[in-house]
């Protein structure tokens, strides 16, 4: 059989489509892009401090506040994640969480923190960690208050209900470390 060249460029042609008709595999939620973390405290009286972590944020650059807070005080703490490519591009990022909060859960970790509770939870009673109750203990001298978000944790790990990271695996989307400092 002779194939002109018409039907040769025919019939690759109808391969190269074939070939992109084939199914793509779905994309996987990737982790979110986040530049700004922003600490909310306020204590019992209703007075309020917050505190920014910024990583090449489209406003602030690189940024990174020293948390000051009272020792052996009771404190909520709100969580704010953004993704701020400039000023008229800012991203809130809690409302992704939230909508999918199944899939994330944030852990506090430091010294200075002598109980700990989350305030908020996910459709299975989960703990997200978007807001807390702390109270601080009279540790004086300067240490690292960390804060960690994980996508898609093993919420039922031991402990990790609990604020416990080590047994939640996923992937990390913040690993951060304010100083603080008490007094």
């Amino acid at each position: 059989m002779k194939y002109t060249t018409t039907q040769t460029l025919l019939l690759i042609f109808s391969s190269v489509i074939l070939l992109q008709c084939t199914k793509q595999p779905l994309p996987i939620n990737e982790n979110e892009l986040i530049t700004r973390v922003q600490l909310t405290f306020t204590d019992t009286l209703g007075e309020s401090s917050s505190f920014l972590y910024c990583i090449n944020d489209g406003i602030f650059g690189n940024k990174k506040d020293t948390i000051s807070l009272m020792k052996n005080k009771t404190y909520s703490l709100e969580i704010s994640f953004y993704n701020v490519q400039s000023a008229s591009v800012v991203d809130s990022i809690n409302n992704e969480i939230l909508e999918e909060a199944e899939e994330h859960q944030i852990f506090i970790q430091s010294i200075t923190i002598d109980s700990f509770k989350y305030m908020d939870e996910d459709n299975n009673a989960y703990p997200i960690g978007l807001k807390t109750l702390i109270k601080t203990n009279n540790i004086l001298s300067l240490e690292y208050f960390r804060i960690i978000l994980i996508h898609q944790p093993n919420k039922k790990g031991l402990a990790v209900a609990q604020n416990q990271v080590k047994n939640a695996g996923g992937a990390t989307d913040v690993d951060i470390s304010f100083l603080i400092k008490l007094h």
